[in-house]
C-alpha cells in the first residue's frame, strides 16, 4: 500500500511518487484508492502519466502535484456538478515505452480524458496510443507533436496543449541574444546547454543555433548535452567556458537548469546566461544573480493575484508535495480540463469532449488571464496557445527582488516549423 493516500475520495496515486525538496515519497505496486466512503455520483475519469521520479523528474511531478490539488479543491467543494473527478496517476519514470504502456492502461481503462507531465522523449508513443485511440488529451508548458504545426503530419483531433512550442521560447532568447551581442564586438559566441533528450538536441540544432548565427553570432556555437543523471555539472562548465562562450543559453528543466547556473558561475563565467523560470521560483531568487535572464512561461507566485492565493491556500489545505509557485502549470491544466467537463456536462464521452475543445473552446477567466498573460483559445487547427507574451526577469541588487527587463515579448508561435535561412 502506498504511504501517499489520496487526501480527496476519487484521487488514485499508482506506482512510485518520489519527490524532492520534501515531498512525501511512495511504493505501490497497484493505485491504491481512499479509504473513505466514496461520493455516491459516478464520476469523471482522468488518467495521468508523469515524470514523478529519476533526474530531474521533480519539474514534472511538481506539474502533476499541481493537477492533484486543483481536483482535490474541485472534489471537495462538490465536483464537477456534483460528479467527482477520478484521477489516476502513473509514474513513467521518463521511460518511453512505460508512458506508452500508460497510455494503454488509460485506454484499456475507458479513461475520459488524459494528460503527460513529462520529458520530451516520452511524447512520441503516448500521442501515438491516445490520438489512435481517440482520447482526448490535455498536456502543459511545452507543446510536442501532435498538437502544434510540424510536429507530425498533421494536428490531432485529440490533442491538446496548453501552452506553446519549445520554439517559443527559443525566439525569446534570440531576442535577448541581439540585446547582449551589442556590447560583445562583431560575431560573438554562444553555447547552449541542456540534457541530451532529443527535443533539447533538436531545440539547439534546428531552432537556435541557427536563429543566432542568422543574428551575427559566430558560426556552430558550442552544445554542452548532459544525461539526465549527471549529477556533476562542472566538466560541462568548463568546456563551455573552454569554448569561448560568451553568453550562454540553458534550456532544461529547473533542477538542471539550476545545476548548470552554478556550475557555470562556480566555474568563473561572468556572462549573461538566458534560462526558463517555469518552476522552482524560491531557488532561482536565493542565486540573486543580476546576469541570469529568466523567461517566464507562467506569473510569479510572488505576484499574489487572487489566482495565485487560491493556489497558495489549496496547496496548504490540501498538503501539496511542491511549493505554491511550482503548481501553476498542472492548476491552470485542471481549469481547462474542468471547463470542458462543465461542457460537457454528465455522461460525457470521448467523443464529445473532444469535439468541445475543437469547437473554438476558450479560457478567458481572469485566473486563467493572471496565470499566463492571457487566454487559451483552441479551433480545429489550432490547438496551443498561437499568441504568447513573455515576460523576462532578472535579479536587481538594488530592490532584492526580480524585476521586469524590458517590456514583455510577444511571439507568434510557429509550432515546430523550423525557420530556414
Amino acid at each position: 500500500m502506498s504511504h501517499l493516500k489520496p487526501l480527496i475520495p476519487g484521487v488514485r496515486w499508482c506506482k512510485t511518487l518520489l519527490l524532492a525538496g520534501g515531498f512525501a515519497a511512495a511504493v505501490a505496486a497497484l493505485c491504491t484508492t481512499s479509504a473513505a466512503a466514496q461520493p455516491k455520483a459516478a464520476p469523471y475519469r482522468l488518467g495521468v502519466s508523469a515524470m514523478l521520479t529519476g533526474p530531474v523528474s521533480s519539474f514534472y511531478a511538481a506539474q502533476a502535484e499541481g493537477l492533484r490539488v486543483f481536483f482535490d479543491q474541485v472534489n471537495a467543494a462538490g465536483g464537477v456538478d456534483g460528479h467527482p473527478v477520478d484521477v489516476e496517476f502513473r509514474d513513467n519514470r521518463g521511460d518511453p515505452a512505460t508512458a506508452a504502456a500508460d497510455a494503454q492502461t488509460f485506454i484499456d481503462g475507458n479513461t475520459l480524458t488524459a494528460t503527460l507531465f513529462s520529458a520530451s522523449n516520452t511524447v512520441p508513443g503516448f500521442a501515438q496510443a491516445v490520438t489512435r485511440a481517440g482520447v482526448p488529451t490535455v498536456n502543459a508548458s511545452w507543446c510536442y507533436g501532435p498538437s502544434v504545426p510540424g510536429g507530425g503530419p498533421k494536428i490531432a483531433k485529440s490533442y491538446f496543449c496548453a501552452g506553446f512550442s519549445p520554439l517559443a521560447n527559443v525566439l525569446v532568447f534570440v531576442g535577448l541574444f541581439d540585446k547582449f551581442a551589442k556590447t560583445m564586438g562583431p560575431h560573438p559566441h554562444a553555447a547552449y546547454a541542456g540534457t541530451d533528450a532529443p527535443g533539447n538536441v533538436v531545440a539547439f540544432t534546428k531552432m537556435f543555433i541557427p536563429m543566432v548565427e542568422h543574428h551575427g553570432w559566430e558560426k556552430g556555437g558550442y552544445l554542452a548535452a548532459v544525461p539526465f543523471s549527471t549529477t556533476d555539472y562542472s566538466p560541462a562548465a568548463r568546456a563551455i567556458i573552454g569554448s569561448g562562450a560568451q553568453a550562454v543559453n540553458v534550456y532544461c528543466p529547473a533542477d538542471c537548469t539550476l545545476q548548470f547556473v552554478r556550475a557555470l558561475r562556480a566555474a568563473g563565467f561572468k556572462g549573461p546566461i538566458t534560462a526558463v523560470l517555469a518552476s522552482s521560483e524560491p531557488a532561482f531568487r536565493a542565486l540573486k544573480d543580476p546576469e541570469l535572464y529568466l523567461v517566464v512561461n507562467t506569473s510569479l507566485i510572488a505576484e499574489n493575484k487572487p489566482v495565485h492565493q487560491k493556489i497558495v491556500d489549496a496547496a496548504k489545505r490540501f498538503h501539496a508535495r511542491a511549493s505554491a509557485g511550482d503548481l501553476l502549470d498542472g492548476w491552470l491544466v485542471g481549469m481547462v480540463i474542468e471547463k470542458g467537463l462543465k461542457t460537457c456536462g454528465f455522461p460525457c464521452t470521448r467523443e464529445k469532449l473532444m469535439a468541445i475543445f475543437n469547437d473554438n473552446f476558450t479560457l478567458d477567466s481572469q485566473d486563467a488571464i493572471d496565470l499566463i498573460g492571457g487566454k487559451i483559445s483552441w479551433t480545429p487547427s489550432v490547438h496551443y496557445l498561437k499568441v504568447k507574451a513573455f515576460r523576462v526577469v532578472h535579479w536587481s541588487t538594488e530592490k532584492q527582488q526580480f524585476v521586469d527587463f524590458g517590456a514583455p515579448i510577444t511571439v507568434e508561435d510557429p509550432g515546430l516549423v523550423f525557420p530556414k535561412f
